[in-house]
């Protein structure tokens, strides 16, 4: 639990029985219920979460003021603002990177190089799971999903069994991969930024995350055809200027590792700055692409009209290449507003003090291993960051072994439902008419025993069972 939430609950132990704590609480929960049948009611659930969040923390200043304290509540908010800031930012940088790559035509190419590997389904099937294992925990799973569904939309050529198959296997290998690394998943960067899990020490999850995709991903390939992937018909090239913005990124990560590792710093301050880096690079891109104009066009500037001349410039300048704020527009904000309001509405209920009773009715006086598989099993029906976040609240002291586990359990349980996780409501949006809640739900049971193989991968690991 944050310090300032932990000691304003604790001074005012009795606010979760209270009508507002009651009223709070009955806030939150309906806030997930409408979580749960968003897909039905094409309701975006940053919606329902930004709402419950405003409501919760009415309630809390209100609970605090009727015990004497008007200052307490707003102190706890801004606790819970700064989390909010430094993840919000964290992620848009890592999704507008994603974006530019995008733009840039490095998934593109991406795609029409594994198609040069086989053209086979079968086998697309498994590149498509590997690569996104593979680059989920540089990207982000978000990211990694919106890449990897296009590819396989791209590939099916109408084929709905295959295209609904491995649209759940990108969910699946982009949340197992990201669980490895802090920038690859919003439950892992949580972890990280609250300093409860090592940045080395999470490249220990690597075998057993992928043995979390390897178990459901063979059994679904039992299910595909054997059919041809659709190829471009024309092969893509990479624009000018996107190996710049790989190594960009691959700087970007790095800046974040050693403010947060060796300045103790927030890692949000190197992504901001790699953010820059990203900006600047774009407008050297657009006055390159300017100066090369004239030059082309310097006939044509000598004898046509001014306004025509005028017209041309103006039309160059809004196609202009890599725009970061188109790139920052076309990040997905419904996360990023889902986010903002899942973290302020568990650290108000932190504050009302419900946080310390789940704790004492999930852990007890310790945290065993079977229970934070539970916990984190049952959150994947509903979203893994919403569990990551009570967990990280509510959770009594804990060795490095037992937050690994926790954070590996977090990770991969988000892909037991379609809506557990970030990557999965996001792939629902990009491929609508084949992977759906219903689709995913069918194999369910075989991402269960990948989520139960590789937190015993784990378990046997560490030789303590993660408890």
């Amino acid at each position: 639990m944050l310090p300032a939430t932990a000691d304003a609950a604790a001074a005012l132990p009795d606010l979760a029985t209270g009508w507002t704590g009651l009223a709070a609480l009955a806030a939150f929960l309906l806030a997930c219920a409408l979580m749960l049948v968003s897909a039905a009611l094409e309701l975006r659930r940053s919606k329902a979460m930004m709402l419950a969040a405003g409501v919760i923390w009415l309630f809390v200043a209100l609970a605090y003021a009727a015990h004497g304290d008007t200052h307490g509540a707003g102190a706890a908010m801004r606790t819970s603002l700064v989390e909010m800031s430094e993840l919000f930012l964290f992620v848009l940088v890592l999704m507008t990177y994603g974006n530019a790559m995008e733009e840039r035509g490095l998934f593109a190419v991406l795609r029409a190089q594994l198609l040069t590997v086989s053209t086979s389904l079968r086998v697309q099937y498994w590149l498509i799971g590997l690569t996104a294992f593979s680059i989920a925990p540089l990207i982000g799973d978000l990211t990694t999903a919106m890449a990897m569904t296009s590819l396989v939309l791209a590939s099916a050529g109408g084929d709905r069994r295959f295209a609904g198959v491995a649209c759940i296997n990108v969910v699946v290998a982009a949340n197992a991969g990201g669980a490895c690394s802090p920038f690859g998943d919003l439950t892992t960067l949580l972890a990280w930024q609250r300093g409860t899990v090592d940045l080395y020490a999470l490249f220990e999850l690597s075998f057993p995350a992928f043995v979390a995709w390897l178990v459901p991903a063979a059994i679904m390939s039992r299910s595909l055809p054997a059919s041809v992937a659709s190829a471009p018909r024309e092969p893509p090239k990479l624009e000018r200027g996107a190996l710049v913005v790989m190594v960009f990124l691959a700087l970007t990560i790095a800046m974040a590792a050693v403010a947060h590792e060796l300045l103790h710093l927030p890692a949000v301050v190197g992504m901001m700055t790699g953010l820059a880096l990203l900006a600047m690079w774009g407008y050297a891109l657009k006055r390159r692409e300017l100066r090369s104009h004239h030059a082309e066009d310097a006939d044509f500037a000598a004898t046509a009209l001014d306004l025509d001349r005028v017209l041309r410039e103006e039309a160059r300048t809004r196609r202009a290449p890599l725009d970061l704020y188109v790139e920052v527009q076309r990040a997905d904000w419904d996360t990023l507003l889902y986010c903002y309001g899942a973290v302020l509405c568990v650290g108000g209920l932190s504050a009302l003090g419900y946080v310390t009773l789940v704790s004492d009715l999930v852990h007890g006086a310790s945290a065993e291993a079977t229970e934070t598989a539970t916990f984190a099993l049952a959150s994947g029906a509903v979203d893994n960051l919403l569990g990551m976040l009570f967990a990280l609240e509510m959770a009594p002291e804990m060795g490095a072994d037992q937050m690994l586990f926790t954070t590996l359990a977090f990770g991969i349980g988000g892909s037991l439902f379609s809506i557990g996780s970030a990557a999965g409501i996001l792939a629902m949006r990009r491929a609508p008419e084949v992977y759906t809640f219903r689709a995913h739900l069918r194999w369910t049971w075989a991402i269960a025993l990948g989520y139960a193989a590789g937190l015993g991968v784990h378990a046997l690991m560490n030789g303590t069972g993660g408890a």
